[in-house]
């Protein structure tokens, strides 16, 4: 058996197609949108984004058998993107899987210390942002909100034996996700790593506490606008809470315009809050792994 075992021939098991470096080449000079179908980028910005992650050596370029950061890169938008296993990677970029979990790593690594630099206010919050001054249904009222703060939940794996804080209200497994944007719908805050069973207001207030955090604060005169699951305090403006008013926007389709003061002021709180519901399901929309 040994030796009829030992003559049996290896064969390598990616073999043929495109390599990986000849698909990358092809999603950033072939048709426009084909980078953005297939790694949810614009060939433009995937480019920008790998030349930020050259220039600050986040990821440096292999050489002889190392792939070059523009591959890197597209490993770990593709498996966000699709998602993809790494099993389907493998495949597609014709690399052992061991070879496409390490750098997949490496990217994620790489965007998460670059993310700790973008993801800021890129106005001053004392200034009214043009996204209010330019709306006619929120300026004036509106004119000193710098942004809005909702939560939302991310699919988890983990382990039953540790996966019971994890269950958030549906009974799913998630991660809870707090994000502050803007009103042009820029991420200038987020803070990552809890449990789907903790409260927003809970996640809130760890966000306004710990200096390390870096939480841009609302200046004087100044707030966010969030939804009932905050406390109404300075700073931070939720709507009107009662058995009978409503509240969300599709509420007031359903069932008609707003009645009374208490409902209109909701309906513009709304409309102004909304920017930071439409940022998420874009996002979820783009990352099918989220």
């Amino acid at each position: 058996l040994r030796r009829l075992t030992s003559q049996v021939e290896r064969i390598p098991m990616h073999v043929g197609g495109e390599t990986g470096s000849q698909w990358i080449h092809r999603m950033v000079t072939g048709h426009h949108n084909l980078c953005k179908e297939q790694l949810r980028l614009s060939r433009e910005i995937f480019i920008s984004l790998a030349n930020v992650l050259r220039a600050q050596q986040l990821l440096t370029d292999g050489s002889g058998k190392h792939m070059h950061i523009e591959e890197q890169l597209g490993i770990g938008l593709y498996m966000l993107a699709k998602p993809a296993s790494v099993r389907d990677a493998a495949e597609r970029f014709q690399h052992g899987v061991s070879t496409i979990s390490r750098y997949f790593h490496k990217v994620l690594e790489a965007l998460q210390i670059l993310s700790t630099q973008i993801i800021r206010p890129y106005q001053s919050l004392n200034e009214t942002h043009p996204e209010i001054q330019n709306n006619n249904k929120l300026w004036p009222f509106f004119k000193d909100c710098v942004g809005a703060i909702d939560g939302t939940l991310i699919h988890a794996v983990v382990a039953d034996a540790v996966g019971k804080a994890h269950r958030d209200r549906k009974g799913d497994k998630s991660w809870n996700v707090m994000a502050v944007c803007s009103h042009n719908m820029l991420f200038t805050h987020i803070n990552v790593g809890y449990e789907g069973s903790a409260h927003d207001s809970t996640i809130w207030k760890r966000s306004l506490g710990e200096a390390r955090m870096g939480f841009p604060h609302p200046p004087p005169g100044k707030y966010y606008v969030v939804d009932s699951a905050y406390p109404n305090t300075l700073g931070y403006l939720s709507p009107h809470t009662g058995r009978d008013l409503r509240y969300h926007l599709p509420d007031f389709k359903r069932s008609g315009p707003p009645q009374g003061m208490f409902e209109h002021f909701n309906y513009l709180h709304s409309s102004c809050r909304n920017v930071i519901e439409r940022i998420f399901a874009i996002l979820k929309n783009r990352r099918k792994v989220l």
